[in-house]
C-alpha cells in the first residue's frame, strides 16, 4: 500500500484540512402521486409542480390521458404534449423516455408525466406478447420489459429537472 496522499482535492477537501468541504450543487426532486381515478392527481401534480418551480418556471405537461391535463390551463401555466399510443394500442417506454430528454433540451424547470400507468401497461403488452410468442418462458419472459421499464425508471431519475408523475390506482 502506497504512502501518498490521494489528491482529494477533486472531491472538494478543503484546503484548511484533511476533512471534506461540503459543496452545494442543485438537486432536483423526483415524486409520484398515486390514487383512484377522479381523487385530484393531475390536480395536484401541477400545484406541485409550481410550487418546486416557483412563478416564472417553465412546466412541461406530458399527457396520456387524451389531453385531460389541459382542462387545468386556468390553474398555472404550462406547455402541454401528448404521448399517443402505438398502432397497436399500447404506450412504448421509448415515447416517455423520448419526451422527457426533449422537455430537458429545451430547458424546462420541471416535466409533470401523466400518467405513467400507461408505460406500465406498455410494459406488460410487451412481456404478454413474449408469453404468446412461446419463447422463453413466463419468468424469463420478464428479462426485456424489465430492462424496458428500468431504463425509463433511470432516465425519469437522472434528469436535470424536477419531475413528477402520476398512477392511477385501482379502485378496487
Amino acid at each position: 500500500m502506497s504512502n501518498e496522499k490521494a489528491d482529494i482535492t477533486t472531491y472538494g477537501a478543503s484546503s484548511q484540512g484533511s476533512g471534506y468541504k461540503y459543496l452545494h450543487r442543485k438537486t432536483f426532486i423526483k415524486l409520484a402521486i398515486t390514487g383512484t381515478s377522479g381523487s385530484g392527481k393531475t390536480y395536484s401534480a401541477l400545484r406541485l409542480a409550481r410550487g418546486l418551480v416557483g412563478e416564472k418556471g417553465r412546466i412541461a405537461f406530458i399527457d396520456t390521458e387524451n389531453g385531460s391535463a389541459t382542462l387545468y390551463d386556468t390553474l398555472t401555466d404550462f406547455d402541454h404534449c401528448e404521448i399517443q399510443p402505438n398502432t397497436s394500442g399500447k404506450f412504448t417506454y421509448k415515447d416517455f423516455i423520448a419526451k422527457v430528454q426533449e422537455a430537458e433540451q429545451m430547458g424546462y424547470d420541471c416535466v409533470v408525466i401523466d400518467s405513467a400507468t400507461h408505460l406500465w401497461q406498455g410494459i406488460l403488452a410487451d412481456k404478454e406478447n413474449l408469453d404468446l410468442q412461446g419463447k422463453g418462458n413466463s419468468f424469463t419472459n420478464w428479462a426485456q420489459p424489465t430492462k424496458d421499464f428500468n431504463a425509463t425508471i433511470q432516465k425519469f431519475l437522472q434528469s436535470q429537472t424536477q419531475c413528477g408523475t402520476v398512477f392511477r390506482q385501482s379502485s378496487r
